[in-house]
């Protein structure tokens, strides 16, 4: 809860034409550094969380979510997360990837980008169970 509430704190991280105040631009750097030094990280650990490498325990949910995380990243800087989650999904089987990128689009509403996280981890989960059981 307090990542997805720190990444909606209201700033955008694309506009040229945000708000110039002093306060305003001194958490937009604060946001924008702390986000580039660790979102790699947290990218990763959410994508392994979805694959069922990690404990998940809220995918798609109103508050405090994978997907509500991810939605807010994109939102404020949707380079560097695509760049982050090609990074952290190598290791994804290749249609449960293409499944993923494709979820990350301008024209998505919130709830379409929740059911396809959804979706995304559900089919993460399948393929594990069937690679367990061919073992």
């Amino acid at each position: 809860n307090f990542l997805e509430a720190s990444f909606s704190f209201g700033i955008d991280l694309q506009s040229s034409t945000a708000m110039n105040d002093a306060v305003s631009v001194m958490c937009k750097e604060s946001l924008e550094k702390a986000i580039a030094t660790e979102g790699q990280q947290i990218v990763s650990n959410l994508i392994l969380a979805l694959v069922g490498e990690l404990p998940c325990y809220r995918i798609a949910c109103n508050q405090g979510s994978i997907a509500g995380l991810f939605y807010k990243l994109y939102c404020l800087c949707p380079t560097l997360l695509m760049d982050w989650i090609k990074v952290s999904l190598i290791s994804v089987p290749e249609g449960a990837k293409s499944m993923l990128i494709s979820s990350f689009t301008p024209e998505a509403s919130r709830n379409e980008f929740f059911d396809s996280i959804e979706r995304f981890a559900f089919a993460c989960e399948r393929t594990q169970k069937i690679g367990s059981s061919n073992s």
